[in-house]
């Protein structure tokens, strides 16, 4: 634990890189217990960080130089020469964490691989992406927390990968602007439409929405029942709250989230965080 407890997230450079107050990841690690909250808060920035890349870029080369980027620094944590700030706060976690920096390069390969993908065939087979990318860091966030058993470490990288698949639908378009595939092609309308048109982009959601809340909602209510350790669970319980929560807003505004991005107010995040923090 001592590498967890002397991660270091209060040096000027690094701040800026940390969530932001207000955000969800804020508000997911404000009742983290103190003993993993420093290692989650690094690992789950490096996580949005790299999520986030494609959702600022203008189109998919552009997101893909800016990855080539970051797998080029990720080579330089396996020597000394570390540049980014929240990289080299994390090198001390990577050094004492063998499966940690293998995460790291399968999450930004995997967000790689997204930009391949014009269309999923299928639900499956963008799970299984998304699985792949998102998976192993979610294993090591797991195992930080002392989730032990292999069901239990399959159930958290379930519902982590289900969190983040929410996240990109309520980034909808900008997602799809940087270049990610985002949309399975069994959730496309019957009838068709052009594959740019905005109407065609809702009916899509629309069938998204109700899919993935069913599943999150079930994906959720059994991890919640997870016997041990639950209070340092509150990070990814809380992030999938969120995530649920904030999707049931997208759906009840016509899944409109191609014209506009919806968010929780800062103090509804906060309630869905005391309700976890008082639940566990």
């Amino acid at each position: 634990m001592n590498a967890l407890q002397s991660a270091e997230v209060s040096s000027s450079a690094l701040i800026e890189h940390l969530p932001s107050p207000g955000s969800e990841l804020y508000y997911a690690l404000l009742y983290q217990p103190a003993g993993t909250r420093p290692a989650l808060t690094l690992i789950e920035a490096f996580r949005r960080t790299i999520t986030a890349v494609p959702l600022g870029s203008s189109n998919a080369e552009i997101t893909q130089t800016r990855l080539a980027w970051w797998h080029e620094e990720l080579h330089s944590l396996e020597g000394s020469a570390v540049r980014h700030p929240l990289l080299r706060a994390l090198h001390p976690l990577v050094h004492a964490h063998s499966s940690l920096l293998p995460a790291m390069f399968s999450l930004v390969e995997g967000v790689a691989r997204q930009l391949a993908h014009p269309r999923y065939a299928d639900t499956g087979e963008r799970h299984a992406l998304l699985g792949e990318g998102h998976g192993p860091l979610w294993r090591v966030h797991g195992e930080l927390c002392g989730v032990a058993g292999e069901v239990d470490l399959q159930h958290l990288v379930e519902l982590g990968v289900l969190t983040e698949l929410a996240w990109l639908l309520r980034d909808f378009r900008r997602a799809i602007t940087g270049g990610l595939s985002v949309l399975s092609r069994d959730h496309e309308p019957v009838s068709g439409a052009p594959a740019d048109d905005e109407t065609f982009y809702r009916a899509c959601l629309q069938r998204e929405l109700a899919s993935l809340l069913a599943i999150l909602g079930s994906a959720r209510a059994r991890f919640a029942h997870h016997p041990r350790r639950r209070r340092d669970l509150r990070c990814l319980r809380t992030l999938a709250l969120l995530a649920e929560r904030t999707l049931q807003e997208v759906q009840a505004d016509g899944a409109d989230a191609w014209s506009r991005r919806l968010e929780l107010t800062p103090l509804r995040k906060l309630l869905l965080a005391l309700r976890v923090r008082v639940s566990t």
